[in-house]
């Protein structure tokens, strides 16, 4: 009946076991890729730099390349600006910048 077009309780089964199916295989795919990527990044103890980490933060899937392109462009003028090269002078800027805020009083 299904081939003639005409929908069958069966058929809305069948057609979300095949949907279940297809994810589930997705999903094992995107397992594999972890693992891999896991025992890639365990078989490398090299700590990522602070590029890389902005890179990872900024590159996201779920957000559109213009998003990402203008935080890019937004942390590179912010990095520059405040002498940002490495973890350490992150640090620093972030610790400078508590330290400013925590002598701010607020109006109540």
């Amino acid at each position: 009946m299904e081939k003639r077009g005409i929908r069958t309780e069966r058929g809305d089964q069948n057609s979300a076991i095949e949907i279940s199916n297809k994810e589930i295989r997705q999903l094992k795919v995107r397992i594999v890729k972890l693992e891999k990527w896991i025992a890639e990044e365990a078989a490398n103890p090299k700590p990522l730099t602070l590029h890389e980490v902005i890179m990872e933060i900024l590159y996201r899937p779920e957000r559109s390349k213009i998003t990402n392109i203008k935080n890019a462009a937004e942390m590179l003028v912010f990095q520059q600006r405040n002498d940002i090269g490495d973890f350490e002078d992150l640090d620093r800027k972030v610790n400078a910048m508590h330290g400013k805020a925590g002598g701010v009083s607020l109006p109540i």
